[in-house]
Formats: structure tokens, sequence, C-alpha cells
């Protein structure tokens, strides 16, 4: 459990770097083509989307399906799969974003970057403060062998994360939604 941590700490702290500079307006130089930037840019979104989907489509399995050994997988992989896609495809996506906004100088003048900004930080506070504690919870008690359906409490915590998930998808999508259709 502690390596969880440990690296969900290292990467939440890159993350909020890059958010930060996003938001001060704080624009990193172009150590690449600015195609490759783009296509950097792109790639953690593709990454990032596409596991948060699998990943809830995975649980959701996994916990319907009502079978321990699947939710103990389910509850490990994850957060092996958060950290390895969903925390690396936003590193990308952040990093880039830092060095592609420069060409629109203030972010928060310009409507489609602010709100899709927004949306995405809102996704971000959702991950780091009820995401990903439940799901270590979740990992944690799968490893004692409480399964969240044996429990009235836990049924509760599996609502609020679907719950959060669900939103979290909704903004990620409104983020994408803006940064497309501009």
């Amino acid at each position: 459990m502690k390596k969880y941590k440990i690296a969900y700490g290292v990467e939440l702290l890159i993350i909020g770097v890059f958010t930060s500079l996003l938001f001060l307006g704080v624009h990193l130089p172009e150590v690449l083509p600015r195609a490759v930037h783009r296509l950097l840019h792109i790639a953690g979104a593709i990454i990032f989307l596409g596991n948060i989907t699998v990943g809830a489509l995975w649980f959701g399995l996994a916990v319907a399906s009502r079978k321990s050994e699947w939710f103990h997988f389910a509850a490990r992989l994850i957060n092996v799969t958060d950290l390895a896609f969903t925390g690396v495809g936003l590193i990308l996506l952040l990093w880039n974003a830092a060095v592609l906004a420069g060409a629109y100088g203030n972010l928060f003048a310009v409507g489609w970057l602010k709100w899709a900004l927004i949306y995405f930080t809102m996704t971000g506070v959702l991950w780091m403060f009820v995401l990903i504690p439940l799901q270590l919870r979740f990992l944690r008690h799968a490893e004692a062998g409480l399964m969240p359906w044996s429990d009235q409490r836990e049924q509760k915590l599996l609502a609020i994360y679907n719950a959060a998930g669900g939103l979290a998808v909704l903004l990620v999508i409104a983020s994408l939604v803006r940064m497309v259709l501009k």
C-alpha cells in the first residue's frame, strides 16, 4: 500500500506543478517542434480518457460479479493502471498544454481554454480527494477479505466512488469538447 501512496504522491506533485503553471500563466518553452508537442498533448488525452473509461468498466464489472477474487484483482489493477496510464497521460497532457498555451497568452481571456482548464481541474480535485483515497481503501479492504457488497458503509462509499467517477468522466468529456470544438 505504501508504494501506491508514494507513487501517487510523486505523480500528483508533478501534475500539480503543471496545473499551477497553467493557472499562473507560466508557459514552458517549446523543446520539441510544435507539432510534436501537439501530438504528445493529444496522446496524453487519449491515454488518460481511455484508462478512466476502461477502469470504470472493469471496476463496475468486478463489483457486479460479486466475486471476491475479481474485485480484489480490479481493486489492485485500477491503482496500477491509474499510476501507469492515468497519471502518465495527465503528465503528458499538462506538460504539453503548458508549452502550447503560450500561443494564447492569458488562458483566462480565451473562453474555451478557461473552461477546459476549469473542467479538467475539477476532475483532478475529484481524483485526488475522492477517487484515489477510495481506491486505496477498496484495495486495502479487498486484501483483508472485506467486499463492498458485504458491508452497508462500504456500499455507500462505493456509491460515492461511482458518482464521483461518473462526474469525473463527464468533466473530462466536457473539457475535451471545449478543446476540440473551440
